[in-house]
């Protein structure tokens, strides 16, 4: 009841400022636990259009079964067009169709597929285009690297791991062996250079092999080269499970960067028309991409090039998939995805306001019909275990939230590059990870801008929750925290003395909170967050309005409840400041007042109006209150 009044109450400057105003709500709280329990059966009956088994990522096989499919090919004319002569890179959580959408990109372009390509790409969007066809199919050679099956050892006199960049090299060359063999284009010794690529034990020459593959392509085909590269960090998730990984890695990563630096610069004279690279994250290690000219990036977090409908589900795509593959009236429909959307949707790119589901869970539930968990997440368990390390107690009770009430959402810093160097130092990679691996994803409601770089973080759906407990466990039990409770109850028991005495003393303790307490703002985001926190489950409302009126006034914190209501305003003293912290309080208080803030609730009738004016010190909250009419 009290929150549709206050809804109604602040609703006419909500509009005014629009995304520019940050609420969370934390009453009426879901919990995930609450949703359609797990293996429940979906009672309708399948058709007989199939969905591709658990692990098809082959464009045409999906086609050539005739499996129900989810028309994706307008990606390969996008591509085109946005990126020319350059590498992109395509970040997307696990099971995301990234490898899909690869094989599709190959079938398309492959020279070697003109006999096959009418029966694979008819009746898609992109055959429709036929000039876009006339320039572009079956008019490159592809080579396709796939990185999934990363070996961490050599079986051949090849050293490690140069032999790993050859077992690729001649997975993805063989069926152009033949046209190599027989060309009149290529001399003898270009033929012998492209050969012995499968046979050498030269380090220097495999990992300069890319660039000798794409120019005898060239030569021969008299058409620039397409790379495609999956998973291109799998071997970085392979080699940190490892007790040798630190000098793994660096090893790895100098022949990572010669083989692929050798390919795609100076790119004027290259035989490249372009090269595409998925994977979970774009790492950071020691600048191993950085030698790739004009790299661009499409990430769930970060650079956007391509439009978000390529990867993943939107609602429309699996009502449809769900129509096709099971019987159902539009009512029963209607049902089924009311629980499929609590199960499987819910992921958001920065920015986006659609939200999509994951593509694997939705198949493999058109296959089961039962709603369960069937996502797991990317192979970074090993560098989510090293990040969560070093979170604060508070971050892990915010995650403890996060893991079981649906509506909750946390405030985080994020890096669009995982840098492996800083897992055990810096908390925001912990984050990064969560949202680079599919574990979280952006919440509907942004914070301004004002509050620097900071993004709202929750939990997508059912099938995430079930996957994050799943490895968190594995971590440790997470903290149930002495200090949420004390502020908890000192709230519950109008006792400002405790509660500012709770939050000194854990400030005091050295306990980290992730804040540097360096201006107003972080005192701020400390306030909101440990009742954000604390009050979740409690029937309490946090309103943070940091932007009122086009600027002209603003309050800073607001907790009501039934029967009352505190109005927060901080101020912020350096520690080498002369004024006295009294002072700047009855600042505080005096801008209460003057500014108003309480008649924006005056409609409702609390027993109790507390203003409170508090200052940041150092480690020390600094606060006096008055009771407000």
């Amino acid at each position: 009841m009290l929150l549709r009044r206050l809804s109604k109450l602040l609703q006419p400057f909500k509009a005014a400022i629009n995304s520019n105003v940050l609420i969370m709500k934390t009453s009426h709280y879901r919990s995930f636990s609450n949703q359609v329990n797990p293996g429940s059966l979906c009672s309708i009956k399948r058709t007989e259009v199939e969905v591709p088994p658990a692990g098809v990522s082959d464009f045409y096989t999906l086609r050539d079964l005739d499996y129900a499919f989810v028309d994706k090919t307008l990606l390969i004319k996008q591509i085109f067009e946005k990126i020319r002569g350059s590498p992109l890179l395509i970040t997307r959580p696990r099971r995301w169709g990234k490898s899909l959408n690869l094989s599709m990109i190959q079938a398309y372009c492959d020279i070697l597929t003109a006999e096959t390509f009418d029966n694979t790409f008819q009746g898609t969007e992109i055959f429709q285009d036929k000039d876009f066809r006339a320039k572009h199919a079956n008019k490159h050679p592809v080579i396709l690297i796939n990185f999934n099956n990363f070996h961490l050892s050599s079986s051949t006199k090849t050293p490690w791991p140069a032999s790993e960049f050859q077992r690729v090299l001649i997975d993805s060359i063989g069926l152009y062996s033949a046209d190599i063999q027989d060309s009149d284009r290529l001399s003898q010794l270009d033929k012998d250079t492209f050969f012995n690529l499968l046979t050498t034990v030269e380090s220097s020459t495999i990992l300069d092999g890319l660039r000798t593959v794409m120019r005898t392509l060239k030569k021969h085909y008299q058409k620039r080269c397409i790379i495609l590269i999956d998973e291109y960090d799998t071997p970085y998730n392979t080699i940190a499970q490892k007790d040798d990984f630190t000098s793994r890695m660096e090893e790895f990563k100098d022949a990572y960067k010669v083989f692929l630096t050798s390919a795609f610069k100076d790119l004027r004279f290259s035989a490249l028309q372009f090269a595409v690279m998925t994977g979970v994250s774009r790492i950071s290690h020691d600048q191993l991409l950085s030698g790739l000219n004009n790299l661009t990036c499409d990430m769930v977090y970060g650079q956007k090039v391509l439009d978000s409908k390529f990867f993943g589900f939107n609602e429309t795509e699996v009502r449809d998939i769900i129509q096709k593959t099971m019987q159902s009236s539009p009512e029963k429909l209607d049902e089924v995805m009311n629980d499929v959307r609590s199960y499987y949707n819910g992921y958001r790119r920065m920015s986006d306001k659609e939200t999509f589901y994951n593509p694997w869970s939705i198949a493999q539930f058109c296959i089961s019909r039962e709603f369960r968990p069937y996502w797991k997440a990317s192979a970074t368990d090993t560098w989510l275990k090293e990040s969560y390390k070093i979170l604060s107690l508070f971050e892990k009770a915010e995650l403890d939230f996060l893991m079981y009430e649906q509506d909750f959402e946390v405030l985080k810093p994020l890096n669009d590059k995982i840098h492996i160097e800083n897992l055990s130092t810096d908390p925001s990679m912990f984050w990064s990870l969560l949202i680079h691996t599919g574990y979280l994803t952006f919440g509907e409601k942004q914070p301004p801008r004002d509050f620097g770089n900071l993004y709202s973080l929750k939990v997508p759906n059912r099938d995430a929750f079930e996957a994050l407990k799943d490895v968190i466990s594995r971590f440790e039990n997470l903290l149930s925290s002495d200090f949420i409770r004390a502020v908890k109850i000192s709230i519950q028991d109008d006792d400002l003395d405790r509660l500012f005495k709770t939050l000194n003393e854990w400030i005091a303790k050295g306990l980290d909170t992730g804040y540097t307490y360096a201006d107003e703002s972080s005192y701020h985001m400390f306030l909101y967050q440990t009742f954000r926190l604390c009050l979740i489950k409690e029937n309490w409302n946090v309103y943070s309005e940091r932007i009122l009126e086009e600027h002209k006034n603003r309050f800073d914190i607001v907790l009501a409840s039934e029967d009352r209501l505190y109005l927060f305003e901080l101020k912020f003293l350096s520690q080498t400041s002369a004024q006295q912290p009294s002072v700047k309080i009855e600042e505080a208080l005096q801008q209460i007042d003057e500014k108003e803030y309480s008649k924006y609730f005056k409609g409702l009738s609390f027993k109790k109006k507390t203003k409170i004016g508090v200052v940041g010190q150092g480690k020390t909250l600094n606060y006096k209150s008055k009771e407000s009419v």
